[in-house]
């Protein structure tokens, strides 16, 4: 797992703002210990000592430029706070990188979720969700590409593997969204399987918390039942993703999947436990978004393509897809 690349998936090059962001959930998310930047229990670092290491100083990171790129992040995914707004009598993280900038040390910054790194949904600070409340969503969505949809189902359901939790958007406001991409209201056209854009001019209205603006395919959920019968707890994020760790095995069950939905016009493409639609040979064999393909190929795009290692089982190849798919968004 890599921090940041220099192109976008169209092949032009990243923004200083998405480079940045990259190294930031790469950093906050996955890689912190590794590159040792200390983070409490509750996922939080102090702002000095991120702003210290180099790969940040490299892309010329400063205080206020990360406090403006916390505020305009599509989809909310950090937390910046003062340091004396939370209780450091047993948890402390000490401000002690000299030449450091003189108000990031009395800031922490962390990611809202997302972590392969172990952070508790506790220590998180999430918000427990409880089924039969007037906020609990009693269905919700996952979003993933053609690519990994029949693995997902082939493999059980949907798990959160490496990650901490499994990343899902209330289906209200997934129609909610879909009704601002297209106001009119009219489907796709079944013909036109481009992939949903991720750029535009107003990103804050075309970014759903917990699935990527370009996930081809839906899974549409029943989370009364999942928390009921599943053994699944879901939680609400600061900026609120619904996620769930599974359950005692890590695995949102296909039983409490009620169906697969296309995005582009196809329609339902699995209901009631089995295949309603084959997906056309075109889309079944579609590469899925750069950065993800060596996970289907095995031996193209990135993982141990080129390197000389063995290639990945079947086996191998479903575990390696679904941890990928369920926490990237």
């Amino acid at each position: 797992m890599t921090d940041s690349g220099t192109k976008r998936r169209g092949g032009g090059p990243l923004t200083p703002d998405v480079r940045i962001s990259k190294a930031l959930s790469y950093t906050l998310r996955h890689g912190a210990e590794k590159e040792g930047l200390k983070l409490r229990s509750d996922g939080y670092a102090n702002v000095s000592e991120l702003l210290a290491m180099n790969k940040f100083k490299s892309l010329g990171l400063t205080f206020p430029e990360l406090k403006r790129l916390v505020a305009e992040n599509d989809k909310q995914r950090y937390k910046l706070i003062p340091l004396s707004s939370i209780d450091d009598s047993d948890d402390t993280l000490s401000a002690n990188v000299e030449g450091g900038e003189e108000d990031a040390a009395k800031y922490l910054i962390r990611a809202n979720q997302g972590h392969s790194i172990t952070i508790s949904s506790e220590a998180l600070e999430l918000e427990l969700l409880v089924p039969g409340s007037a906020d609990f969503p009693q269905q919700i969505i996952h979003g993933t590409f053609y690519a990994f949809y029949p693995l997902i189902v082939a493999s059980g359901g949907l798990k959160r593997m490496g990650r901490t939790h499994i990343h899902l958007s209330p289906l209200a406001a997934y129609r909610e969204f879909n009704s601002r991409a297209d106001p009119s209201g009219s489907a796709p056209n079944e013909s036109d399987h481009r992939r949903p854009a991720r750029g535009g001019k107003n990103k804050q209205q075309e970014a759903l918390s917990g699935m990527r603006r370009d996930a081809e395919v839906v899974f549409i959920i029943d989370a009364r039942r999942a928390a009921e019968h599943g053994g699944c707890k879901f939680w609400r994020s600061a900026n609120g993703v619904i996620l769930t760790e599974g359950n005692a095995d890590g695995v949102l069950g296909m039983d409490y999947v009620e169906r697969v939905e296309d995005r582009r016009g196809l329609g339902v493409l699995w209901e009631g436990g089995k295949v309603v639609k084959e997906l056309p040979v075109g889309l079944k064999n579609r590469m899925p978004p750069r950065g993800k393909e060596f996970v289907v190929r095995g031996s193209r795009g990135g993982g141990n393509a080129g390197k000389g290692k063995k290639p990945k089982g079947k086996g191998e190849l479903e575990k390696e897809e679904v941890r990928i798919d369920a926490g990237d968004v």
